[in-house]
């Protein structure tokens, strides 16, 4: 009886053989989707400037200002390895932020792409932070403890 890597290594030599059209179509087409992905996902990120005076915002999409104004409310919905969210109230318009890491570790330590994902960790952290720091804002607001 051979060992089973013999045998795999000749099942998958005939395969390779027979098919090796089938095979380089596979690569190819594998390959192509990566491509495309990466591409879509540079299109799709866009980049935030935030500007914070105590509970005063002012956001720039791209460059362009798109929110300016009172913060009414900031809630961090996720701060995880995975995903990052903060969802903001400002003047009656509504903005999420959502990051998601590029690569992340899977239970055994590797590292895996994240086709979804477009942030770096040192983003998240400013995410993260960014909401931390409006909440206490918002509460020295309620509170009337600024120091001016």
């Amino acid at each position: 009886i051979a060992p089973i890597s013999v045998l795999v290594s000749k099942y998958l030599s005939h395969t390779v053989m027979e098919y090796p059209v089938k095979i380089i179509a596979i690569i190819l087409g594998i390959s192509l989707m990566y491509f495309f992905m990466k591409k879509i996902l540079k299109v799709i990120k866009k980049n935030y400037v935030v500007e914070l005076d105590k509970c005063n915002i002012r956001i720039y999409e791209n460059g362009y200002e798109i929110i300016l104004g009172e913060l009414e409310l900031c809630e961090i919905v996720s701060a995880s390895d995975a995903l990052v969210r903060v969802d903001m109230n400002v003047d009656n318009k509504k903005i999420s932020f959502r990051c998601r890491p590029e690569k992340y570790k899977t239970i055994t330590g590797n590292l895996s792409f994240n086709p979804f994902g477009s942030s770096s960790p040192s983003d998240m952290k400013c995410l993260l932070d960014l909401g931390r720091t409006i909440q206490t804002n918002m509460k020295k607001r309620e509170e009337n403890t600024f120091e001016d």
